[in-house]
């Protein structure tokens, strides 16, 4: 069987592979390690937001954790193109293989590259852990302290990381058409293992904007907890002030 192959869009199919557009995770690597906790001190919301933060962290499941082994697959996607670039490149003449254009050649028996070893671990969020009954006064004294500067550097992070990957997805669909302006079934095979790649990227990117939506609500949880809070001690304060002065004396 005969493969048509230009070595040329192969060449191009490792040029997107290994553009930048890949490599901007390294931000998202070290952006957590600048990040607190220091949300609020009422129990419930700041183990939510200490749990937020933790999933970038490189806890298992973590962004961190997801974009090392995405990379790796991206370096296994244009490693395994450029390793079949060379088996099919060979069996060329050497002055023709590097000309553009489509060749017909013998196919060969090259395997794409196993996919490597790693897994996608899920983060698993437990249930935040509420306050001791303490009086309003005191729940809103800890709802007011804090601020939601973190909260919001996390939201932009998660908006920043969502909108990489969907970059990424659009630069492998792009390395994948390229590919598949080659025939043959070992192009078939390889373009295979660019849709899985892809699918998974398109995924995560999917969460990441999911989870920009999550964190970017805490902030007006609590100021919605904090409203609630002040009108029922308000509330409490009236009826106080009504049991012991029922006839509004001044």
């Amino acid at each position: 069987m005969e493969l048509s192959v230009d070595p040329c869009s192969l060449d191009r199919v490792i040029s997107i592979l290994n553009d930048g557009v890949f490599l901007r995770g390294k931000i998202f690597l070290s952006l957590y390690r600048g990040l607190e906790s220091s949300f609020t001190e009422e129990p419930g919301l700041r183990n939510l937001s200490e749990q937020h933060t933790k999933v970038i962290s490189g806890e298992i499941g973590s962004a961190v954790q997801t974009l090392r082994e995405l990379r790796r697959l991206i370096h296994w996607l244009a490693e395994g193109t450029k390793e079949m670039r060379g088996a099919f490149v060979g069996q060329d003449d050497a002055s023709a293989a590097i000309l553009c254009g489509l060749k017909s050649i013998q196919d060969t028996e090259f395997t794409f590259p196993t996919r490597p070893d790693g897994a996608f671990s899920p983060f698993d969020f437990s249930e935040p852990v509420p306050g001791n009954g303490d009086d309003p006064a005191t729940v809103l004294a800890m709802l007011d302290a804090g601020d939601d500067s973190d909260i919001y550097a996390l939201a932009e992070y998660w908006h920043n990381l969502s909108s990489s990957l969907n970059e990424t997805v659009t630069a492998l669909v792009r390395a994948r058409a390229q590919l598949e302006e080659n025939t043959g079934e070992s192009i078939d095979a390889a373009a295979g293992c660019f849709s899985q790649v892809m699918a998974t990227t398109q995924i995560f990117a999917d969460n990441a904007t999911a989870m920009h939506a999550s964190v970017s609500q805490l902030p007006h949880i609590r100021q919605a907890a904090r409203a609630q809070i002040a009108a029922i001690e308000a509330e409490h304060t009236a009826a106080v002030a009504a049991a012991t002065n029922p006839a509004g004396v001044r």
